[in-house]
């Protein structure tokens, strides 16, 4: 299982051909927890798709469906990655803290580009496009904007990850 978390880190998301029948963990989890499932939710091309999950106050959060179909099923592999999402993204925002105090761009810009594909896997709409607008800002090198986009970012975070730890219980 260690080979397989290292190959999800070090190449992303990929579509698995060998997903499971059935209910997915995710609608399970989401489920388990009395979070809406949006049957309405659309993916990037604008198709329908379950599991997304929903607050009560029908905002898209975090949708598993992707980390299920990469998991292929193992409930503990979602757990897993669930983790390593977590502690990655905890380590990138210390690094953006220590970025913005040193005023040096690119290694903010890094760091945002790093969290934003990361959300992106886990369909964390509202904390990719944040981890985005801090991206573009350092690209531009207006940090100024910085701190308050940071803020953000960590706003969103932690919205995710309360998600998430409800989700892996």
């Amino acid at each position: 299982m260690r080979r397989a978390t290292e190959r999800f880190h070090a190449d992303g998301l990929r579509r698995s051909s060998e997903g499971g029948s059935g209910e997915t963990t995710a609608c399970s989890i989401a489920r388990n927890l009395s979070l809406k499932l949006d049957p309405q939710a659309t993916d990037r091309e604008g198709h329908e798709r379950e599991g997304t999950m929903k607050t009560d106050r029908s905002e898209s959060l975090v949708d598993l469906s992707r980390i299920e179909e990469v998991a292929g099923g193992n409930h503990d592999f979602v757990l897993e990655l669930i983790e390593m999402f977590l502690a990655d993204a905890e380590q990138l925002l210390a690094a953006m803290k220590r970025a913005i105090e040193a005023r040096d761009a690119e290694s903010l810009r890094v760091q945002a580009h790093s969290l934003k594909g990361s959300s992106a896997n886990f369909d964390a709409h509202a904390l990719r496009e944040a981890a985005q607008r801090l991206e573009e800002s350092s690209r531009d090198s207006r940090l100024e904007e910085a701190p308050a986009l940071l803020e953000s970012i960590r706003f969103e975070f932690e919205r995710v990850r309360e998600a998430l730890n409800a989700a892996a219980g």
